[in-house]
């Protein structure tokens, strides 16, 4: 004998179904998401260029996650504190927008670039790193990311030995550099008196230096091979680059700082310390340069920038540059101070949002890792931003979508 099912019972079993084809479909797109980040972090320079502009695969991913994103978000309540970021963005861009179309800009691709960097990856991190993304996809993400950084630091030692040795570059069109750029790397400002950066597939020293920086403190967290550990920080110093040895050093401190003090990590602290400043100096003995490399007066051809300050007015009266490596005086040229103002806001908001949550700046937990690599780019941005440049603001607001997250979920986030 058949026994019908009341309307109410069939509407359980329904939902009983939807809810496991999610926790089905979940670790499927968890698993596709770390593949396609892994892509973006380790191939962050293929791609081709349409009128001198890039056009790489990784950031041309960025599309269907967001879609992706945005439509997993659908009925989601809105996140004041994300909603505020977006906000922020705008503005931005808006007051951005009035300053070039009122009084010129200089260059369209780097216009093109500092727009795409001021609103759509925030935007972009805002919808994919939301709560119900990431609360089924984070252990496919933080993967992604722990094993993006150990491929680009030991192809990046491979390759900067390689050169050394051959004077040849590898180069795969499409993949590891764009295609209009196959034979173009040694004129990337890479060359330290014959000696060349280590660049990995960021194709410029300084652009790998600072991605890495910002990646630094939650990679290290996420890490548990001190050999892997050590390589990464030999690579950083490969790069030959007194702005990132500066980012080392203020991570270094930083850490030390975190940590809890015992003697087995103020031994550990300071056997480090000595290894580094070896191995600064072996840099600098490599490419022939002396203390005052390190105290270069030029601030290593940055210096002129600085004639940008005598002229410093609250709403921009002049044409517009391109960013040059201290971005803060770009901004304040072509964006006035109210344009500073909100540029520096945009910058430290969602660092503020991670305090405001609970994370702690000089903390151990991984939302205190993001925050401290977010944290140091503002200061390292004091020498060389590397801001429009591809694939640091992705790598940015991808630090800074995760540790939103994390400021608020750390206790959901298990052994990887």
């Amino acid at each position: 004998m058949t026994v019908p099912l009341h309307s109410a019972q069939w509407q359980a079993m329904a939902s009983g179904n939807r809810r496991r084809s999610v926790r089905r479909s979940y670790p499927i797109a968890g698993v596709i998401i770390g593949c396609v980040l892994f892509f973006m972090l380790v191939f962050p320079k293929g791609g081709i260029k349409i009128e001198n502009i890039p056009l790489t695969f990784g950031y041309l991913l960025t599309v269907p996650m967001f879609v992706y994103g945005a439509l997993v978000s659908t009925g989601q309540k809105l996140n004041p504190q994300r909603l505020v970021i977006a906000l922020l963005s705008l503005t931005l861009f808006l007051w951005s927008g009035v300053c070039i179309l009122g009084f010129g800009g200089q260059s369209d691709g780097f216009i093109m670039a500092y727009f795409t960097s001021i609103l759509y990856m925030p935007l972009y991190s805002m919808f994919l790193f939301n709560d119900r993304t990431m609360s089924a996809t984070h252990k496919q993400i933080l993967k992604a990311i722990l094993f993006a950084v150990r491929c680009i630091v030991i192809y990046g030692i491979f390759l900067f030995a390689y050169k050394y040795a051959t004077g040849s570059w590898i180069e795969v069109p499409y993949l590891t550099v764009n295609v209009a750029d196959l034979g173009e790397l040694d004129n990337k400002h890479i060359n330290r008196g014959g000696i060349f950066k280590l660049i990995s597939t960021y194709n410029n020293g300084n652009i790998f230096g600072v991605s890495l920086l910002i990646m630094l403190p939650l990679y290290l967290k996420l890490e548990n091979n001190t050999w892997l550990k050590a390589l990464c920080i030999m690579a950083l110093l490969m790069t030959l680059s007194r702005t990132v040895w500066a980012g080392i050093i203020m991570t270094f401190l930083v850490l030390a700082i975190s940590a809890r003090i015992d003697i087995r990590k103020i031994v550990l602290f300071s056997v480090s310390s000595a290894l580094l400043v070896l191995s600064i100096y072996m840099m600098m003995v490599l490419i022939g340069v002396d203390v005052g490399f390190l105290f270069d007066q030029q601030l290593g051809g940055r210096i002129s920038q600085l004639a940008y300050l005598d002229d410093i007015s609250f709403i921009p009266d002049k044409r517009g540059i391109d960013l040059p490596e201290i971005a803060y005086i770009g901004i304040l040229h072509n964006y006035g101070l109210f344009g500073l103002f909100l540029f520096l806001a945009w910058l430290v908001l969602p660092i503020l949002w991670m305090r405001f949550n609970g994370a702690a700046f000089f903390g151990s937990s991984l939302a205190s890792a993001c925050m401290q690599g977010l944290g140091l780019y503002m200061i390292i941005a004091l020498s060389d931003a590397a801001f429009n440049y591809i694939p640091v603001m992705m790598i940015f607001w991808m630090v800074a979508g995760l540790g939103l997250w994390l400021s608020e979920n750390e206790q959901k986030v298990t052994d990887l």
